[in-house]
């Protein structure tokens, strides 16, 4: 017997109830609701570390034990 006082959902219900929420497997979990200036600070942030990754040629930080 389980007393587990979660409640779970289909992703049906889920997309009718909660829209700032992240569904997991009957689960939902609560956000922050993000900005179209967030997303933009996002993109550039990541675009500008890709471009910093594919310029260094490719290393391995692992070491060999001989």
């Amino acid at each position: 017997m389980s007393s587990d006082p979660r409640t779970l959902l289909t992703e049906e219900e889920y997309l009718v109830v909660e829209r700032r929420a992240e569904f997991h497997r009957g689960e939902t979990f609560a956000v922050a609701g993000v900005s179209r200036r967030h997303n933009r600070i996002v993109t550039n942030l990541l675009t500008a570390l890709d471009n910093q990754l594919r310029e260094r040629p490719a290393t391995s930080t692992r070491t060999t034990c001989g």
